[in-house]
């Protein structure tokens, strides 16, 4: 590795010191970007897993938040490395612009003819005219089935009103605050805008275009009743998104029985019933913007229903879908769609169009045409109120053309019909059949879960969920191939590559970790109940106890909760429910851009720049140099033997030995040992002169020290026929002052510590960063030994390697070097490990001198395991 926390060439004495404390604020400000960048991170996708819609402005400015929060820590990374990772900035430029095209939802309205008439229309005209024009458009020209003649006021019609003397402008003012929840300020907008709406008169083309339709409809020609002359119309909505994939059933004005003088002011009734509360309500919970608020309006024939109403062309009541359901009235069918009254109700066999039953209730009133009211409630006949409204060979032919339309559309129809007074079935509108599977609430808890032991309570939910399962303790990373399906995982720190588990885990559960880390991020992608932050979960729990995680409550029972488990079965329902919105299918697609980490191991070939495809792998790509760079070796870890070498590698060798420590302040410490400090915290009065441990503002520093001068230094080494009783007497008794083997060097700050020892023939590096944020901890530990035959080097670095797996590093070892890493854990146990590992840099001092065979390397490890580590959570 090359170090570039520097800049190359430093020439001015005093400039190491002030280029070490401007580097390491870079480096706080990118510990505290990266750690604002994930939390907007976990709170974004928790919007999309929760159960609350949120509105499109949370969104953009939290995705703004984001992309530009990760393009500081690229300015940042490429600061401390000089530019070594300049390729982020296009990398960061690529997910951006796709996560943009993702989140760009502002529909285009194709540029079109004011008026269209109905017949011109296909599915395809959606854009033009909203789904429930374009449908009905291609049953009439496609499918030749009987329709209302008419034509459409398109959606671009719709924007020219709109752009009309800035109304648009004032309705996206109004609408810009609106909490759909506060149902009195909904209320209120509304009304608002149902107002500016209906002052405003219509362009002066539009009246004009919709003027030229109605005179042709109205003529002889195009009457869709044989001869008959068309007399009224029906002003109905089309809203851009109605009809198709949401319903939006029932949000939306619709004026019958309409007179031609009357179309242009119920049209921008029409328009106004767009933001009527319910219609807005409606397209916020579903996810719509504000810009996908677009409506066309049909206006055709005014059909004089003798019987109307709905027809499924799925039978929900049974398993089969071989019949079709129609409910129907006498009179109009607005008391069917309305839910107004009981309907006469027939199932028909979609085979032969036979009856197979039928309900006719007593009907009392009707909806009719009236001539000068529109339309009104009348009394039903007394001989008609026990008479079904459709005959058999009625019921045949709707159902034909139902089956007709299911076959053409390939899904199952929602259709409304209407009988004219000539006995004609006409077809109104055709959508599809959207199934509700409802949406479960979570039972209360029973009494009944007193009797169940709780294991642990209180811990972090990461994933919100409940899952049932036997635990499976992971101590090793390796042993995650051995994970069964349906366990619950168990281990003491979190880890990226658990993903290779979370398809087949019930839940996590660990010891240690964050909820805004990387793992909790997978996790909550998954969708697995996660609970972090039980502290004693590894302790506690044993190997196939079986368990009920309750990442609702932060709660584990011992045993098979059975209530618990149906409770998180319908909570995940919910949340599937939740998903169905046109907001959380584009967040979705935008997340994929955000959230899915694909750099798990920083040690395989793949963990490079190049190899970022998500906004959370530059990330966790920059988190993982920035900590490599704050004190970065060149070359081969090998050649590094000292801490001159240090130096060297990270391009100061210029200064000088003599003008490093003109810089440095010397430490008074009761061990043999020099020791020279770097402040970057201007903790010290002066960077001159000799200090005490107590001057130096570092908590990691002062961890360190404790377990340095805890232990007692040995004395010179002995023969070797000598050593293994004259060593370990050296471990108990006190020993003084033999000359300094070397000098060392601490480069501290508040929360940081990099320590550099030449003991003897080793050198080792221990760096710390302790906070109270937990993802910005880490303790670094590096070790180069020497002075030993081959096989007394490895015994030793066997040694450290197995204390610091003992202590949850992550160890990588070459030859006699040892590179480790621990990263996120809380404040007090990283400064806890510091301690250790001032203690473990003692221990090892010379200790391959005496560790001659296996047997003697296993009894030093166990002997540290007994002293220093047991009772203290390893």
């Amino acid at each position: 590795m090359a170090f570039s926390f520097f800049p190359a060439k430093t020439k001015k004495k005093d400039a190491l010191t002030e280029t070490l404390r401007n580097n390491y604020r870079t480096f706080q400000d990118l510990l505290a970007e990266n750690n604002r960048t994930l939390t907007l991170m976990s709170e974004l996708e928790q919007q999309w897993a929760g159960e609350s819609p949120c509105d499109w402005n949370y969104i953009r400015s939290t995705v703004q938040g984001i992309t530009a929060g990760v393009y500081k820590l690229v300015t940042n990374i490429n600061t401390l490395s000089n530019k070594r990772y300049a390729h982020l900035f296009s990398v960061h430029e690529e997910i951006s612009q796709r996560i943009w095209q993702e989140l760009n939802t502002t529909t285009i309205i194709p540029v079109s003819p004011l008026t269209i008439d109905l017949r011109d229309l296909t599915r395809d005209s959606s854009l033009v005219a909203g789904h429930k024009n374009a449908h009905l458009g291609e049953i009439c020209s496609q499918l030749q089935l009987p329709t209302p003649s008419g034509f459409a006021v398109s959606s671009h019609a719709f924007r020219v009103f709109m752009d009309q003397n800035g109304l648009r402008d004032a309705i996206t003012l109004l609408l810009k605050e609106l909490d759909v929840e506060d149902f009195a300020e909904l209320a209120s907008i509304s009304l608002q805008i149902h107002e500016i709406i209906m002052r405003e008169n219509l362009p002066d083309d539009l009246v004009q275009a919709i003027r030229q339709e109605v005179a042709a409809m109205f003529s002889p020609e195009r009457s869709a009743a044989g001869s008959e002359i068309i007399r009224k119309v029906s002003v109905r909505s089309s809203a851009l998104y109605e009809d198709g994939e949401f319903t939006f059933a029932g949000q939306y004005a619709t004026f019958l029985n309409v007179i031609p003088e009357e179309i242009a002011v119920c049209y921008k009734r029409v328009v106004a019933s767009l933001f009527s509360p319910r219609a807005l309500y409606y397209s916020k919970s579903k996810g719509f913007a504000d810009e996908d608020m677009v409506m066309s309006v049909g206006v055709m024939q005014m059909i004089e229903a003798r019987a109307g109403g709905v027809m499924y062309t799925r039978n929900f009541d049974g398993a089969a879908d071989d019949t079709v359901i129609i409910n129907g009235v006498w009179g109009l069918g607005t008391l069917v769609v309305d839910g107004a009254a009981t309907p006469h109700s027939f199932i028909v066999s979609k085979h032969d169009g036979s009856l197979v039953t039928m309900t006719i209730p007593d009907q009392e009133k009707m909806v009719v045409c009236d001539e000068d009211k529109g339309v009104v409630e009348r009394q039903v006949p007394l001989s008609l109120r026990r008479v079904a409204c459709l005959t058999g060979e009625q019921l045949r032919l709707l159902t034909a053309y139902g089956c007709a339309l299911e076959r053409h559309y390939a899904t199952p129809q929602d259709i409304e019909w209407a009988l004219d007074q000539e006995g004609r079935l006409v077809i109104l509108q055709s959508r599809p059949l959207h199934f509700d599977a409802g949406d479960p609430v979570v039972s209360p808890l029973s009494p009944m879960l007193d009797n169940y032991p709780v294991l642990i309570s209180g811990a972090a939910v990461a994933c919100k969920g409940v899952a049932c399962g036997k635990a499976f303790i992971l101590r090793e990373e390796e042993e995650l191939r051995d994970f069964p399906d349906g366990a619950v995982l168990v281990a003491h720190h979190t880890s990226t590559k658990f993903i290779t588990v979370m398809s087949r885990a019930a839940a996590i559960v660990t010891d240690v970790g964050s909820i805004t880390g990387h793992m909790a991020l997978l996790s909550r992608e998954y969708g697995i109940p996660t609970l972090l932050e039980t502290r004693i979960a590894t302790q506690c729990i044993e190997e196939g106890m079986e368990l009920t995680v309750d990442a609702t409550r932060g709660i584990i029972y011992q045993g098979l909760v059975e209530e618990l488990c149906a409770d998180g079965r319908n909570v995940d329902l919910r949340r599937t429910l939740r998903k169905n919105t046109r907001q959380s299918r584009i967040l979705e697609k935008t997340l994929k851009h955000i959230v899915p980490l694909n750099l798990l191991d920083p040690d395989s070939d793949n963990f490079r720049q190049e190899c970022c495809l998500t906004m959370h792998d530059i990330t966790r790509f920059i988190h993982e140099k920035a900590m490599a760079e704050i004190i970065f070796m060149s070359g081969r870890p090998q050649e590094i033997n000292c801490f001159e070498d240090l130096m060297k590698a990270v391009t100061f060798s210029d200064a000088g030995d003599e003008s490093l420590r003109s810089q440095a302040s010397d430490l008074k410490i009761d061990i043999p040992m020099t020791t020279h400090v770097l402040d970057l915290d201007r903790g010290l009065q002066s960077n001159k002169g000799t200090v005490s441990v107590k001057d130096i503002s570092s908590d990691p520093f002062h961890a360190f020290m404790r377990g340095l001068c805890s232990m007692k230094w040995p004395q010179s080494v002995p023969g070797q026929n000598e050593v293994l009783p004259r060593f370990l007497h050296a471990l108990s008794a006190k020993g003084r002052g033999n000359k300094p083997e070397s000098k060392s060097y601490a480069i501290t700050a508040s929360h940081y510590m990099n320590f550099n020892l030449k003991l003897g023939y080793h050198f080792s590096m221990v760096e710390a960063y302790a906070s109270e944020n937990i993802n910005d901890n880490y303790i670094k530990y590096f070790f180069k030994g020497g002075g030993a035959s081959p096989d007394r080097k490895l015994r030793r670095v066997r040694l450290i390697k197995e204390l610091l797996k003992k202590m949850h590093f992550r160890v990588d070892v070459v030859d006699d070097v040892i590179n480790a890493m621990l990263t996120k854990y809380r404040r007090e146990d990283i400064e806890k490990c510091v301690e250790i590992m001032g203690k473990l840099t003692v221990y090892t001092k010379q200790l391959d001198m005496v560790m001659f065979n296996d047997a003697v390397t296993d009894m030093f490890i166990e002997d540290f395991i007994r002293d220093h580590l047991t009772g203290r959570g390893f």
